[in-house]
């Protein structure tokens, strides 16, 4: 969105509620949208797939379920680029703490709606924050992170300053990373730091070398 109104010049865009494999979720009318030129909202890819197949990105959500299931419901998950909440309503589901970051105040707004039908109000933190360099990096705090999701079309290596100082100190246990070398060069940067904090990487459930020959794929790094 820019401002209130995305380049459409909607200032809201229409969902649907369907159900899906965390539980009924409010998506944005895809059918509606999918013709407009220009970024649009409601021109939404995760919402034409959970409209379509009831789940988003199947083989990365068994990933985030397997982390979830063996880790420590007393650590949190951050979900940065939550746009309507698919992984942060799984796991406010399965009993954890979330803070849940969009740069998007409609996608935050849709979050909240469907935190509501899934009885998870309790579990799920939101912010509205568009995370870029003018960020300043965070403080150290005592709080273990169980998980931290990023997904923000290019910027992810603002959120990995961010968490600079907690990722040095190891309190963040798994990352998950949407590498796009297509968007820019910062993520060979992004491996090479991970790796120098201590970190394993994984894609597609083998070992990950750093090498960027491809257009996008989601990273899994742990301790």
């Amino acid at each position: 969105m820019i401002g209130n109104v995305c380049q459409a010049g909607h200032k809201k865009h229409d969902t649907l509620k369907v159900e899906t494999g965390v539980g009924p979720m409010f998506v944005y009318d895809y059918e509606k949208y999918k013709d407009i030129a220009g970024y649009c909202t409601g021109k939404d890819d995760v919402s034409r797939t959970l409209i379509n197949e009831g789940a988003w990105e199947k083989p990365e959500t068994e990933i985030v379920k397997g982390i979830l299931e063996n880790g420590n419901r007393n650590n949190l998950l951050i979900d940065i680029g939550c746009h309507i909440g698919w992984y942060s309503i799984l796991a406010g589901k399965m009993g954890y703490q979330v803070k849940a970051i969009d740069g998007d105040k409609e996608n935050i707004k849709t979050l909240k709606a469907n935190a509501i039908l899934n009885s998870v109000v309790d579990k799920i933190s939101t912010f509205t924050i568009w995370i870029d360099g003018e960020i300043e990096k965070l403080k150290t705090a005592k709080t273990i992170i169980e998980l931290i999701k990023i997904d923000i079309e290019g910027n992810e290596v603002y959120a990995i300053n961010l968490y600079q100082d907690w990722l040095k100190e190891k309190r963040v246990r798994n990352l998950f990373i949407e590498f796009s070398p297509v968007f820019n060069n910062s993520y060979p940067d992004i491996y090479k730091r991970l790796m120098e904090y201590g970190y394993k990487a994984f894609k597609n459930g083998r070992r990950f070398d750093g090498e960027m020959n491809f257009n996008q794929a989601n990273i899994l790094f742990k301790l």
